[in-house]
């Protein structure tokens, strides 16, 4: 049975990767060590929430902090190697340890910035309903008091809004850097969006327009981002868009319904 000493020396050399940036060694070490964790007596007894069954003793608290803060840092750093499927699986299991408290451990400074980053990963991946429910799980006064948890309800605020613009600017604001994975994937969602709409209810669009449109920073990113679309080109800093056949099937209905959509932004840019 491995006891929390013989982690501790995996558990600096991947501390020592992870403030370097050396997110490949990172992952390798964070492999490493989940599989030391296992072997830990009060792992699987916190994991699955039976604290009656741990004794309380200064090793079992090491155990647990030590634990929780490999799990933390397992949850940033699958942000920052942008694999959604291991955030998901580490979130779910540093939760356990939230939900678990022990008794005379503080709670953990990373757990309002984990819990926000997961609400951001959910609205990312458009699962509103789950966002609500692990919005409900979340003590009410966190939702005015955190940063990061105020930052993901106001991101849910302005996309059902439909005010991209401000959602936009809101990802300048971000609480902390790993947030920029979901706020990207986020924009990214809706720009194809827009654009899908917009080239079924436009001819043309200015290049500074599009830009405004579609949340670009600049004309250059408009640019590039026209020139990997197929039916679109670029004439006297205008997108043009060809209608295919298949688009010119689309009735003026479907069309005023899928415009809908963003006529907010719209409205301030034409």
């Amino acid at each position: 049975m491995t006891n929390v000493q013989q982690v501790l020396p995996v558990y600096q050399q991947f501390k020592d990767a992870f403030d370097r940036n050396e997110l490949e060694k990172a992952v390798q070490l964070v492999a490493q060590l989940k599989k030391l964790l296992v072997q830990l007596p009060s792992f699987l007894s916190i994991t699955a929430g039976l604290l009656n069954d741990i004794v309380l003793n200064e090793e079992t608290t090491q155990e647990f902090l030590v634990i929780r803060e490999v799990l933390e840092h397992a949850v940033i750093l699958s942000a920052k190697t942008k694999d959604l499927e291991s955030f998901e699986r580490n979130v779910k299991q540093v939760k356990a340890y939230y939900a678990n408290q022990l008794p005379g451990v503080p709670k953990s400074a990373r757990e309002e910035l984990i819990l926000g980053l997961n609400l951001l990963r959910l609205l990312a991946q458009n699962s509103i309903a789950e966002f609500h429910t692990e919005l409900e799980l979340i003590p009410i006064d966190l939702h005015k008091k955190s940063m990061y948890i105020k930052h993901a309800i106001q991101m849910e605020l302005f996309l059902m809004e439909g005010s991209y613009t401000k959602l936009r600017s809101l990802r300048d604001k971000a609480p902390a850097p790993e947030y920029s994975l979901f706020m990207d994937l986020m924009i990214d969602t809706i720009r194809k969006e827009i654009a899908d709409c917009t080239e079924l209810s436009y001819e043309r669009i200015s290049l500074s327009g599009l830009q405004k449109l579609l949340l670009f920073q600049n004309e250059q990113e408009a640019r590039n981002f026209s020139s990997s679309r197929m039916s679109w080109s670029i004439e006297n800093d205008e997108v043009v868009f060809e209608k295919t056949a298949e688009t010119k099937k689309d009735t003026s209905r479907d069309i005023i319904t899928r415009t809908l959509f963003y006529a907010k932004d719209m409205e301030r840019i034409v």
